[in-house]
């Protein structure tokens, strides 16, 4: 996360149910959900090896779900890069990130199973934060239903198409009026991409 969670919590006095963190790594926020009283934690993470780590760290304390998350069901392919700690693997081929960040080689693909958060059985959680490198509007479609529930969404976000097809900043704020969320925090410290805060209007 590049925003601060903690300071949000204290600059809009949030209230949080528990979260929903699609694109979890090995589950670095850990630590400021449970600081937060933040209960239950729900971590989703696709990739094999990343998802071996993140069980490690959490333990019993999280929902642990190892799929990617989209707007239908069955298998995706993925674009993975070992050398940036799979920090960058997506759904979406790479464009733009090639140049920007060149270190960062993508050597192989794997398949992993993908489903809609509104097929999952889960608890409803008031917070999403999404972090899958430019699919995360596809995921957010996958639910429509689950977001009735929702007040906050943190979410990565792209100026440029860092990815082949991602979605760009206006898109998901469009989407997301259509359910009454509103951007209120912003954070291009990426420079073509960063993190955005959301919140549902009463």
């Amino acid at each position: 996360m590049i925003l601060d969670l903690g300071n949000l919590h204290r600059k809009y006095n949030l209230e949080f149910n528990g979260v929903l963190h699609i694109g979890a790594h090995a589950g670095q926020e850990m630590g400021t959900y449970k600081s937060l009283g933040i209960d239950p934690v729900i971590f989703i993470e696709p990739q094999p090896n990343i998802f071996k780590q993140l069980k490690s760290n959490v333990g019993d304390k999280a929902i642990c779900l190892e799929m990617a998350v989209g707007n239908y069901e069955g298998e995706v392919d993925m674009w993975t890069n070992e050398n940036d700690m799979n920090g960058s693997t997506s759904i979406l081929q790479p464009h733009i990130h090639l140049q920007q960040y060149p270190h960062i080689v993508f050597d192989r693909r794997i398949k992993v199973p993908i489903r809609k958060v509104d097929n999952l059985d889960i608890p409803q959680c008031n917070f999403i934060n999404i972090d899958i490198q430019g699919y995360e509007l596809e995921a957010l479609k996958g639910a429509a239903k689950y977001l009735e529930g929702v007040d906050y969404i943190m979410s990565e976000v792209n100026k440029e198409e860092l990815y082949k097809d991602c979605a760009r900043i206006e898109q998901l704020d469009s989407y997301l009026l259509k359910y009454g969320f509103n951007r209120v925090e912003t954070d291009w410290a990426g420079w073509t991409w960063g993190d955005a805060f959301y919140i549902k209007q009463k």
